[in-house]
Order: structure tokens, then C-alpha cells, then sequence
């Protein structure tokens, strides 16, 4: 009988369609789109227009281009607040779109008679004089934030990859390479900068009397309170060591040894990171392919908790090197991942308590199901991930308040 050793096993398979979407005809602008026009005319774009083609098609996911009303782009907070008056005595449907880079169809876009807001405006980054916190507006990605703090040698628990929104990120927890140190990256918010329901502009604290939603947004999603703005701590980093490893078609089980061992004892140095990957595409390659992501934050690619991912796997190539910022990562990286952008998309999560033969299983069916299902289909892409999840990462993230995951780090080491 096997003893299940905890650590939560987040997998995401990923079917990729390179079709075009079509779109709906003869959209109707609803009242709120008139008022808005007559309002807030200069940030309103109508079907038609190049502002409104950008703002629903302009998503990673071409599931999500959507034909609503009309789109609203505010750029400050009262803009924001302004524009939920006009959505209540409207009665109107909205959707808000931050990175677009969820693969969801509606959830960051909506069809007509209802509204998309669009955030790109909330672009402010505003730095604090003591350089521990900067204010991130909403509309911004995460190569925004890694770019502008480039200079000052800093970074934040922000994504790993540039092109993902700030908002979605963060509203729903957000796995960062730099989590296993500092938690979800929602651990490490301090403030959210928020319109409520009602118009009402505030901001949120851990200490001040909307105390409850700040703990709410902490990984809660987006139900509670549009947030215009996050204020997060910012962390030093001089060098950052980050790339990618592909190891050889035949490496599954030293693959899966090494993510379920990360997964006990990744906690011993925290300041390293994975996101390892299956990827095959049937269509073009007989055999799967193996890779991993890896992080570590400091100067060297040979930090012995990595050591299975460098050396007991022999990479056949490899970008793992020492980068001067996270801006220079997500430049580097996001250049193969905007190939898949405007393509069809779709993921799945499952949490699992990690043990070695559930890593087993999960490998064997998905490889099964790529084998049966989709082998014949040309242009589609099947992928894996398995996230570990440490008991420091656990632990760091229930501080100062704890969060609406309220996973128990005293359970065991988890891989998610």
C-alpha cells in the first residue's frame, strides 16, 4: 500500500485550433451605450471602429471574441464609477477585460445587448518613495511591471509570463516563479484600490474597514469589487537565473521522479521554482516531449535543489541562464508564446495530493487520450503541467490574515 506524501497537482490540457472565429453581425447598441456616447464619449468605441475591433479580438483566446454593444475604456477610477452608475440605471450587462488572456469564452468579454470595459487605460505605475511597494493600474500586464521596475533592480510575486494581465492574475491567487518564497502572489497585495457595486470609490486594507473584502480578493476572483489599482511589495533582484529545459523523449519517469520529489522537499530552498510540462503534437511528432521552466532566484543555474532538472536529467537544450531582470525572461519567452495567441483554446484543472503513482496516472491517460482522440487532427496542441506547491509556499501565503483558498499548510506538502 503507497502512503500518499502531500503536494496539490495542478494539470492543464490545452487543445490548440489554428481556425479564425466567426463573428456576430448587426450588434444593437443598448441604452447604455447612448448614454455612455453622450457622457463619456472620448473612451466610448462603437461596432465598426478600430477601437472596438482591438478591444474584442485582442485576446489569447479567439473563444473569447465576442460581439457586444459597445466598449467603454475608463482611465481613472471615478471614469469607472461613473460607468457602473450608467450600468444600474441601464440595467445593464457588463463584462471587464484585463490581459484577455483567459481562455474562457465570456469571462472577459460579452456578447450584445451587454458591455465589455476594457482596462488599458488604468496603466498607471507609480513607485513609493522607499521603493517597497509600487501601485499597478489594471490595465497593465505583467511585462509592464517587470519592464518598469527593470532599472531599479526590483521585481514583484507578479506572472510568469509578461503577456498575462495583472488583474485576473492576482483576483485569483496567482502561482508565481517566486511563490515558493513568498506564497500566492494575492499574499503579497497590500492594498486593492476598488469601485463597488454601488459607485463607490475605496480602497481596501488588511487593517482598514473593508478589511473583509480585502481578505476576499486575496484569491476570490472578481465578484466583490472592480479593482482599478494593486498596490504590492516589491522585492530586490539584482540577477535572476530563468529558462527552459527540454529533456529527451524517453525521460518520463526521471521526469515525474523529479517533479513528485520537488513537490516533498522543494520547501529546502525557496528560492528556487518549476513549471515542467508534457507537450505533444500528434499531428507532427511521433513521441511527447518533456520540458521544464526553471527558476532560481539568485546568480547560478546549478542550485542543488534543481539538481534532478540540471543533472540527473541530461537537458538535450536548454535556455536556463542567468538574466539580468524578469523583463528580459518574459521577453525572451513571450516570443514563442504570442505564436499561440488569436488561436482556440481550452484548459482544464484538477488539484491532486500528490504521490508518485498519481503522477503516473495523470501522465498515462493524458498520452492515452492525445493517442485516441486527436492523433488524426492536424494543428492542435496537447499539454501538461504539473505545478508543485510546497508547504513553505502554503505557509507564507496564510500570513498576515490568510486567504479565500485556505489550504492547510500542517496537511503535507501538496502539488498543484
Amino acid at each position: 500500500m503507497m502512503t500518499l506524501r502531500s503536494s496539490p497537482a495542478k494539470l492543464a490540457f490545452v487543445a490548440l485550433l489554428s481556425t479564425a472565429t466567426a463573428q456576430g453581425a448587426g450588434q444593437t447598441n443598448s441604452s447604455a451605450c447612448d448614454t455612455l456616447r453622450q457622457t463619456l464619449g472620448a473612451i466610448t468605441a462603437l461596432s465598426g471602429s478600430d477601437s472596438y475591433t482591438n478591444a474584442t479580438q485582442d485576446y489569447f483566446n479567439a473563444a473569447a471574441w465576442l460581439s457586444p454593444s459597445c466598449v467603454i475604456a475608463p482611465t481613472t477610477s471615478q471614469e469607472m464609477s461613473n460607468i457602473l452608475g450608467t450600468f444600474n440605471d441601464t440595467n445593464t450587462q457588463f463584462a471587464i477585460r484585463g490581459g484577455g488572456h483567459m481562455t474562457i469564452a465570456n469571462a472577459a468579454n460579452i456578447n450584445a445587448p451587454g458591455v465589455l470595459v476594457a482596462t488599458p487605460g488604468l496603466s498607471n505605475l507609480v513607485l513609493s518613495d522607499d521603493q517597497s511597494t509600487i501601485e499597478v493600474g489594471a490595465g497593465n500586464t505583467w511585462s509592464d511591471v517587470y519592464r518598469f521596475l527593470e532599472p531599479y533592480k526590483l521585481a514583484v510575486v507578479g506572472g510568469r509570463a509578461g503577456l498575462v494581465g495583472v488583474p485576473g492574475f492576482l483576483l485569483g491567487g496567482g502561482i508565481s516563479f517566486f511563490s515558493n518564497e513568498y506564497g500566492w502572489a494575492s499574499a503579497n497585495v497590500i492594498q486593492y484600490d476598488c469601485v463597488l457595486g454601488n459607485g463607490d470609490i475605496i480602497s481596501a486594507t488588511a487593517s482598514n474597514e473593508y478589511y473583509d473584502l480585502f481578505w476576499a480578493l486575496r484569491g476570490g476572483g472578481n465578484s466583490f469589487a472592480i479593482v482599478t489599482g494593486f498596490h504590492l511589495k516589491t522585492l530586490p533582484l539584482p540577477e535572476v537565473a530563468v529558462g527552459e529545459n527540454q529533456y529527451s523523449s524517453n525521460s518520463s519517469v526521471q521526469f515525474l521522479d523529479s517533479i513528485y520529489s520537488f513537490a516533498l522537499d522543494g520547501s529546502s530552498d525557496t528560492h528556487v521554482g518549476i513549471e515542467p510540462r508534457v507537450q505533444w503534437i500528434p499531428s507532427l511528432y511521433p513521441d511527447p516531449s518533456y520540458y521544464s521552466i526553471l527558476f532560481n532566484n539568485g546568480n547560478t543555474t546549478t542550485p542543488p535543489a534543481l539538481v534532478n532538472f540540471t543533472q540527473t536529467m541530461e537537458p538535450i537544450s536548454s535556455s536556463f541562464i542567468v538574466r539580468p531582470s524578469m523583463y528580459n525572461w518574459t521577453q525572451f519567452a513571450d516570443s514563442s508564446r504570442s505564436q499561440l495567441a488569436g488561436l482556440r483554446s481550452a484548459f482544464h484543472v484538477v488539484t491532486i495530493k500528490a504521490n508518485r503513482q498519481a503522477l503516473d496516472i495523470v501522465h498515462d491517460v493524458f498520452l492515452d487520450m492525445i493517442k485516441t482522440q486527436i492523433s488524426g487532427v492536424t494543428n492542435v496542441i496537447g499539454s501538461l503541467a504539473f505545478v508543485p506547491v510546497t508547504e513553505h509556499f502554503l505557509s507564507v501565503s496564510t500570513a498576515n490574515g490568510g486567504d479565500p483558498m485556505d489550504v492547510d499548510a500542517t496537511q503535507g506538502q501538496r502539488c498543484r
